[in-house]
């Protein structure tokens, strides 16, 4: 599986509220509340691997060049839709974006977050386990 790549040094609060104070103990979509709130966010996948029926998948969401969320999920292949799968393995588009093109119904329960990070599993229509890293914009 992917480690993140980021040291917990890195990730932090200024004396400011940071952005993410909305969404770390909330199951809103981390995708929607950036892609609603905040102009020219972008996505990308750092690495993805498949190792025995599970996909494992570290992402990013830059902002102004900047990694603001780090991502690192796990997506069991027998316990999702093959179509999911299939937009999966394309490397291209948010888990969030997958979701809602395709009409997707999930919830969000939250194991565990602390002031900089959040672990999830959604399940549903898919069942993915996540844990995100905020950082500053």
């Amino acid at each position: 599986m992917f480690k993140p790549i980021y040291s917990s040094l890195q990730v932090g609060s200024t004396l400011s509220m940071p952005w993410y104070k909305a969404i770390i103990s909330s199951a809103e979509s981390t995708t929607r509340y950036l892609m609603d709130n905040y102009p020219g966010v972008v996505f990308r996948v750092v690495g993805q691997e498949e190792k025995n029926g599970v996909i494992f998948r570290v992402s990013e969401f830059l902002k102004d060049g900047k990694v603001i969320v780090h991502s690192t999920v796990e997506m069991p292949v027998d316990k999702n839709p093959p179509e999911f799968i299939d937009e999966i393995r394309a490397q291209k588009k948010p888990i969030g974006d997958i979701l809602k093109q395709n009409g997707y119904v999930v919830e969000r329960r939250i194991t565990d977050h602390d002031t900089v990070f959040k672990e999830y599993v959604m399940v549903g229509d898919v069942f993915i386990k996540i844990k995100e890293l905020y950082y500053d914009m």
